[in-house]
């Protein structure tokens, strides 16, 4: 099935957002935290199937965030217990953080890793990420 780029862009964001918009949705009509949950989990599983169905290829970010909000939701679900879903956020940014930090581990403690370093920079000051009067300064740890 070939998509047109907008409708495209429809379909990505109803996967990246749909489990959470449908959460929202229930539980401002219910303003029970439980009874919302079941909704983020009927919301992801059915957003990340669409996303399989249209594009066949489910989007790494997403799967991540659905399958959190599905162990989570669960997790509260199972116990009745709306703590798991309200640490859900702390937990996923925690490690995204390691991932991020071991990331820069790795480039930093890896041997001959100065190639990639420059790689990374540039690529991000290519980008507009980052932005210096002088670049090679910096690249070469500020030595001349």
């Amino acid at each position: 099935m070939t998509l047109s780029p907008k409708t495209r862009s429809y379909i990505r964001a109803a996967v990246d957002y749909g489990g959470l918009a449908v959460f929202l949705i229930a539980y401002l009509i219910g303003r029970d935290l439980v009874q919302a949950t079941w909704w983020l989990v009927v919301g992801s599983a059915a957003a990340l199937v669409l996303g399989f169905a249209v594009e066949r290829r489910v989007a790494p970010m997403p799967l991540i965030a659905g399958g959190a909000a599905l162990l989570f939701g669960t997790l509260t679900l199972v116990f009745h217990d709306p703590r798991f879903i309200k640490v859900k956020p702390t937990i996923m940014n925690l490690l995204f953080g390691l991932v991020l930090l071991g990331g820069l581990a790795a480039i930093r403690l890896a041997p001959g890793a100065e190639g990639l370093r420059r790689a990374v920079y540039t690529s991000a000051l290519t980008a507009g990420h980052i932005s210096t009067p002088t670049p090679p300064a910096v690249l070469t740890g500020g030595r001349s």
